[in-house]
């Protein structure tokens, strides 16, 4: 991802704001933080809950774009879903680490 967001001529412009939103959401489902409203949604939560890769590779996912193009609402809303990982005692330690690099990286950009 960000080999691709380094490019400097992308024939398309990327929805930032909708990309960080999504993640977000797939990093409360895995943590457990938000609640599916579809039977579906409900397979997919308990596929997502708990599981770490997709976590880190959601977490770098929305750190790198929020570098790109973040909004200061984004913002307090990740660092939010992170302090709610951060105070989950189902946060395996992993995960943790890579919290706790993504709130500093938030709180000194």
């Amino acid at each position: 991802l960000e080999q691709l967001l380094s490019r400097i001529n992308l024939p398309v412009e990327l929805p930032y704001t909708s990309l960080q939103r999504s993640i977000m959401a797939i990093l409360q489902f895995c943590n457990g933080l938000l609640r599916p409203a579809s039977p579906l949604g409900s397979t997919i939560s308990r596929i997502l809950i708990n599981c770490f890769r997709v976590q880190k590779s959601a977490l770098a996912v929305v750190v790198t774009l929020l570098n790109q193009k973040g909004s200061s609402a984004l913002t307090r809303d990740l660092f939010d879903v992170l302090l709610a990982y951060l105070e989950s005692p189902n946060t395996s330690p992993t995960v943790s680490i890579d919290v706790r690099r993504d709130l500093s990286l938030l709180a000194c950009p």
